[in-house]
């Protein structure tokens, strides 16, 4: 199809092999066939690249140069009105309604709720408990996010909406995403996720109604996205404010979670990481501002990220001729800019496989070296928001609890993102440091 090196020709190894274990086989796959390569798989012939210079040249693609790839396949979840699934004008203007809710200074007002979900879920753990740390941190991101969406604050209703949401993000089987001619077949699978989907948007579509009759409650996302109005002062629909709540609820909770995982389980396992960090935590009042400041809580949080990139492959499709590497290449070539090779660069990132946070204290990465939230005009738009609510929930639990990890860890995939397999056991005892200054 292009200039380029062909990689592995059949097609469906290749693709369960992505599928199974990104991180070993982008990282083979660069040794074998460079940076930049054609990957023939399953769902089309697609341009793989992990060089820093060619993923800046997809970034500078404007919205009306590329397009989410097969992005019909999340259709029957995030429906057709959702930032993920739009491009050109509209991704545009739906981007441009998203923005005033996660500004940074709005951000910033949800640092006390993070640091209050955090302390409230905490103090059900026994001294000694050994428990799964990403299913704590399930609950936790997910009641973030509800309180932040919907603003929603009382406490039998927001563990309605956590349950709820939990259902449905247990009945979605990557499958359906990674193969969609799935989802035509009437299994019991597919139907118990229509069904949980189903229930989840009746109660999404009721709350929309009642605030529309209501009244704002305050600064929550949907209480802003009643008040925005498109360029010709039209309100947004009610579809398009569920689709876009959807997206919110699923991709605001679930990649923050996993990288709250990753990054407690490589500290934990990083003694001397570890100790500078909880002495530069100690040092401070334990307050999210605070813990904002921090600096190798910051560089903790980048490193983690590096290391298990919770999305290791964002794809898109060109909708008009690109120029890539110098190759032209033609309107509707699929392409994929690879976190999980551009983070394992030596010549970027020496010791790739050693989680050294102090790399980022060190230097600064250009956005094309260093991509966990995507990049370009579709950078994740809630980048800044999780990223605060990392720092804030990871800060708060190790400045009160030591914590023991008890199994190794590794990637397992979860739908388009790649998950813990084991959901990080560990072992946890209140600090006496800690109970001592009141933390």
């Amino acid at each position: 199809m292009v200039a380029f090196p062909t990689g592995p020709r059949s097609r469906i190894l290749s693709s369960w092999q992505v599928l199974r274990d990104p991180f070993s086989f982008w990282e083979d796959a660069r040794v074998r066939y460079g940076d930049t390569f054609e990957l023939r798989a399953w769902n089309g012939d697609i341009v793989c690249t992990g060089d820093p210079a060619v993923v800046a040249e997809i970034f500078r693609a404007d919205t009306a140069q590329v397009k989410p790839f097969r992005a019909e396949a999340f259709a029957p979840l995030l429906g057709t009105n959702s930032l993920l699934m739009l491009w050109g004008s509209a991704h545009k203007e739906h981007r441009r309604l998203l923005s005033p809710p996660f500004a940074g200074s709005r951000t910033k007002a949800f640092g006390s709720t993070f640091r209050d979900v955090t302390t409230t879920r905490a103090a059900t753990w026994a001294d000694g408990a050994e428990l799964r740390l990403a299913d704590e941190f399930l609950t936790i991101s997910l009641e973030i996010i509800v309180r932040a969406v919907f603003g929603i604050l009382e406490p039998g209703a927001v563990a309605s909406w956590v349950r709820d949401v939990r259902e449905l993000v247990a009945a979605i089987d990557p499958l359906f995403l990674f193969f969609p001619v799935l989802q035509r077949l009437p299994t019991r699978r597919w139907r118990t996720f229509l069904t949980r989907r189903d229930h989840l948007d009746a109660a999404i579509r009721s709350e929309i109604a009642d605030r529309r009759a209501s009244g704002r409650r305050g600064d929550d996302v949907l209480s802003l996205l009643l008040d925005s109005t498109h360029e010709d002062g039209a309100p947004m629909s009610e579809d398009e404010i569920r689709d876009e709540l959807v997206t919110l609820l699923f991709a605001g909770h679930e990649t923050t979670q996993i990288a709250m995982s990753w990054m407690v389980y490589h500290l934990v396992r990083s003694p001397a990481c570890l100790a500078r960090l909880r002495a530069e935590l100690d040092a401070g009042d334990g307050g999210p501002a605070a813990l904002m400041r921090s600096p190798y809580l910051d560089a903790a949080w980048s490193e983690a990220l590096r290391m298990t990139p919770i999305v290791p492959d964002m794809l898109r499709t060109t909708t008009t001729p690109l120029t890539l590497a110098g190759v032209e290449l033609p309107a509707g070539t699929h392409l994929a800019f690879v976190a999980a090779m551009v983070h394992t660069r030596p010549d970027l990132y020496p010791e790739p496989h050693v989680f050294r946070p102090e790399r980022f204290l060190e230097r600064k990465f250009g956005p094309s070296e260093y991509l966990p939230f995507g990049g370009g005009v579709r950078r994740c738009i809630g980048a800044g928001f999780a990223t605060m609510e990392g720092k804030v929930v990871v800060g708060t639990l190790l400045r009160t609890f030591d914590v023991e990890s008890l199994v190794v860890e590794e990637p397992a995939r979860r739908n388009a993102t790649m998950g813990v397999k084991h959901g990080v056991p560990v072992r946890v005892r209140r600090r006496v440091a800690a109970a001592a200054t009141g933390a």
